[in-house]
Parts: structure tokens; sequence; C-alpha cells
């Protein structure tokens, strides 16, 4: 049984250049955008763990099983369902840490280095009175969705056209379909092409949102880009 009954559930890519972060890859190259996207990864889950949420990586591809227990050091790995449909893979992740005895648990990427956590904080309180929750992105997509085990709905993860501009509308059409209630979280934003790392580095020299490796690893990227 797990020590706590809310979950992280945090999907990761091993950071191999030429398969993550490849919209950025076109302007910094492949190995600074595996770079990158390794940082995020890094960032997102150490504040996670800090900040004292239990989190559940689960990871891709199956066969970095070890590169991720040594790149982490996370006791809580699990290899994601093996599907080109990233909503088959979220809905496995749900269902398997409902399985393991979560009641709540809030399914987040890791493209959003700088979420506030509060945010997360906020998301679990609302399941107590909603039945799903939903971090929209200002691009149309999501960066978090979640679901108490008794209101959790695999249909929310059969619709919406993964990558498009309209996953956030489709998923509350679903649920508000089936009779789910929804708690919108504050917008954010991913970080996927150039004109995002522009905005992540002045978020960060606006609100010191990032530790200073991240910092300085986005500000000397921005940099090349001009």
């Amino acid at each position: 049984m797990p020590k706590k009954k809310e979950a992280i559930l945090y999907f990761a890519k091993y950071p191999e250049p030429g398969r993550v972060k490849t919209r950025l890859a076109d302007a910094i190259g492949n190995a600074a955008a595996a770079n990158l996207y390794r940082a995020f990864v890094e960032e997102i889950y150490l504040r996670l763990e800090k900040a004292g949420f239990e989190v559940v990586v689960f990871f891709d591809p199956p066969e970095k099983r070890e590169a991720f227990a040594a790149w982490l050091g996370s006791p809580h790995l699990v290899a994601q369902k093996q599907t080109a449909d990233l909503g088959q893979r979220m809905c496995a992740a749900f269902e398997h840490a409902f399985d393991l005895g979560f009641d709540k648990a809030i399914c987040l990427g890791s493209d959003a280095p700088d979420l506030p956590l509060v945010f997360v904080r906020q998301a679990f309180e609302a399941l107590d009175k909603v039945d799903a929750v939903i971090g929209p992105c200002f691009d149309g997509g999501y960066y978090g969705i979640g679901f108490s085990k008794n209101s959790f709905l695999p249909a929310a993860f059969c619709g919406p056209q993964w990558g498009g501009t309209k996953v956030t509308r489709k998923s509350i059409e679903i649920l508000s379909e089936n009779s789910r209630s929804v708690y919108l979280a504050e917008f954010w934003s991913d970080v996927d092409r150039v004109e995002d790392l522009r905005e992540l580095n002045s978020r960060n020299l606006a609100q010191k949102s990032l530790s200073d490796s991240l910092a300085r690893l986005v500000s000397r990227f921005v940099k090349t880009l001009h």
C-alpha cells in the first residue's frame, strides 16, 4: 500500500538526441535539445519530491529502466504502456495508480519546468469536491489531468487528438457528456517552441522560478537564438 493517498503520475522520456524536444531541436540542435529536456525532467522531479508529493515515474522507453533509476534515483518506476496513443498511456497509468491503492492521482508531463506547484496542490484539494481536474495550456493542450479513484473516466482519453489545439476543450466535452464535474486550474505554458523558451527565460528573470543551473542553461540557449 502507498504511504500517501495522492500520487503524481510523472511522464518522462529518456533524453536521447533526436527523440525529444524535436521542435526546439530545429533551432538549437538535437544534442542541445536533449540536454535541455534532461534538465527539465530533473527540475520538475526534484521540485515535486522536495515539495513532498508521492511521485510515480512513468518512463519511456521500457529498456531504459536501469538508466532512469541511476539518473533520478526514484524507487517508483513504471514503464509506460507501449502504444502510439498518448491517451492509452495515460489511461493505463491511472489504472495502475488506483490498483496500487492511491485515492487521487494527477498526471503531469515534463514540459513545464516552472509550473507553480500551488496549482498542483489546489488541484488535489479540488478533487474532494469535483470529479476531474485539468491544467490547461495556452496552446490548447493541457499540462496535467487528474481524477479520484471513484470518478476516473477512461473515456476521457479516447476522444482528443493529441498534440492538437483542442485537447482541453474536447476533454472537457467528454467529461461533461459523462456527467463529470471539472475543476479548471490556472493556465500555464509547456516549452515546446523557440517562443516558449524565450518566455520561460523572461519569466525566470522576473520571478526566479528556475534553479540556478537550469536558469543558466535556458539563458545560454536563448542567447544563441539571436
